[in-house]
């Protein structure tokens, strides 16, 4: 999951990811923090998976108090990155004085044109970096919006038309699919197109034949 902490400090204890490795055989949990550290070989077992799931779910609660943070940070980089594309342009095409007597000095153009590209560059990486936890908010409201319909799909023949192959097998494979830790297996678009499906299905309450083997 993003990164939604404010302050420096909470990133020490903030899990950002968690995967299911194996070493000699042995499968094990390894969690990483929003700080960079890891901690690897944690026993995979129900007790440490809910508390891996219920520290991420306590994060994506404080993430969506914080969501208008984000939101205007995501806004402020937009705008400044618009501006110093603009401006990198200006200086890029700005006459180049004689400021020696040989006439073909462009020191401080070039200076502050590299100034301003590497400016830009800084504002647009915050841009994205903001976008994407405004994007992952919208998708973890949406799911907690919906998820008691979301978690009866497989009740649904078509529930998972429209998904591509790749997604679909994740999350009929999946034990609990909407589980904050599965959060990068769909997007929010995959979440609307299932909860529409289910709609439609409910609308026309059309009877199926029987297969051993569902095909969405």
């Amino acid at each position: 999951m993003k990164d939604f902490t404010i302050n420096k400090k909470d990133r020490e204890k903030y899990i950002k990811d968690v995967k299911k490795k194996s070493k000699a055989g042995q499968a094990y949990y390894e969690i990483k923090f929003a700080d960079g550290r890891k901690f690897k070989n944690i026993t995979c077992n129900d007790e440490n998976i809910n508390k891996i799931i219920n520290k991420q779910e306590e994060q994506a609660k404080k993430g969506l108090e914080n969501a208008n943070v984000f939101k205007k940070k995501e806004s402020h980089y937009k705008f400044t990155t618009i501006v110093g594309a603009v401006c990198s342009g200006l200086i890029g095409y700005a006459p180049v004085y004689d400021l020696v007597t040989n006439g073909n000095v462009q020191t401080l153009p070039l200076a502050a044109g590299t100034a301003c590209v590497s400016a830009t560059v800084y504002m647009l990486i915050n841009y994205i970096n903001n976008k994407g936890k405004v994007l992952e908010l919208n998708k973890i409201k949406y799911r907690n919006d919906n998820e008691k319909e979301l978690s009866e799909f497989k009740n649904y023949e078509n529930s998972l038309n429209g998904l591509d192959s790749a997604t679909k097998n994740v999350l009929n494979k999946t034990k609990k699919p909407f589980s904050i830790i599965n959060l990068d297996n769909y997007s929010k678009k995959d979440l609307e197109t299932i909860k529409s499906n289910i709609e439609r299905e409910k609308s026309y309450q059309f009877t199926y034949n029987n297969t051993t083997s569902k095909t969405k």
